[in-house]
């Protein structure tokens, strides 16, 4: 499972981490016995859904934004969720009854992909996941880099604008703050010209940006363009630290595709040096917006085939 600040996923996989039974939901309340009780009565249904009994069930994979313990099953912080110090694993074993692994969601991510997705046979890459937040996997020497207190990869808290916004990390001007969905939405809603299509909307989400974009609406590819340079100059200090042979994009920002990617390519080729940009890929997750999911569940699926 996935649990973000807006929305969470559910998925039932097989030992090869292929998806047999999915669903998604909204989080309308952000206390961890909220989202417990929401995952409780919604993984019961997902069990139906895919002919499985509970006590089919090995194990319980949770990929979440943030400092995550992951040995202790502990969401240390995930600013956009308001949580500190949750016993994650501690809330749900009970109601399943089968080991939870906890993990960061660009951790997640970076599993999934390294495994299944584009970053098979590839040592060295960075996944970036775009949401409502911004987060990032490092993947060095086919290994993850977690640092040394599981902090590392916090990359939408960067700051690129030392007079910018105040974050709720308690810093200014962080990444994520301009290049997240909600900050494509906030975009639109401070900035839209009366000529654009979206003038007007309410309710608007970073996916309506997306379909204005693509019925050719300047202002909508406009901001994307803006977005996608920003996030590419701060590719470019990823790039000078790790020299990845890739930088992969997933969550539901990244699914704007090229839109996206193009302007990231871009500042990447203008502004990283040439030694460090030679031969960096900059490519859209091989596993949609499921690359969280399935390294959730493969962490499930190393831990239960250790035993053996």
């Amino acid at each position: 499972m996935e649990i973000g600040a807006n929305n969470m996923a559910l998925a039932v996989t097989n030992l090869g981490a292929e998806i047999k039974a999915r669903t998604e939901l909204r989080v309308n309340q952000h206390t961890p016995e909220a989202v417990v009780s929401d995952i409780i009565a919604n993984s019961k249904e997902l069990l139906r859904e895919a002919g499985l009994t509970p006590e089919m069930l090995l194990g319980v994979g949770v990929n979440v934004p943030g400092l995550v313990d992951s040995e202790g099953g502990i969401v240390e912080k995930a600013v956009n969720l308001g949580w500190e110090s949750v016993p994650l694993r501690e809330l749900l074993q009970p109601h399943f009854g089968v080991p939870v692994a906890v993990i960061d969601k660009g951790d997640g991510g970076a599993l999934g992909e390294k495994l299944f997705g584009v970053g098979q046979g590839c040592s060295d890459f960075i996944f970036i996941t775009i949401g409502t937040g911004i987060g990032a996997g490092v993947m060095y020497r086919d290994v993850l880099f977690t640092g040394a207190r599981n902090a590392a990869g916090e990359f939408g808290h960067i700051s690129v604008d030392p007079s910018g916004r105040r974050c709720l990390c308690g810093n200014v001007g962080c990444l994520e703050h301009y290049c997240s969905a909600q900050a494509i939405v906030r975009m639109v809603q401070e900035n839209c010209p009366p000529g654009s299509i979206l003038a007007g909307r309410e309710d608007l989400t970073a996916y309506d940006v997306y379909l204005a974009a693509l019925e050719n609406d300047a202002f909508a590819a406009q901001v994307f363009d803006q977005v996608g340079t920003v996030l590419g100059k701060a590719c470019v200090t990823l790039i000078h630290l790790f020299n990845p042979r890739k930088l992969v994009f997933g969550g539901g920002v990244s699914q704007a595709g090229d839109l996206l990617l193009a302007p990231i390519r871009k500042a990447v080729k203008e502004f990283a040096m040439a030694s460090s940009r030679y031969d960096v890929e900059v490519v859209q997750a091989g596993l949609g917006p499921d690359s969280g999911l399935v390294g959730a569940a493969a962490l499930v699926i190393d831990d239960f085939l250790s035993t053996f």
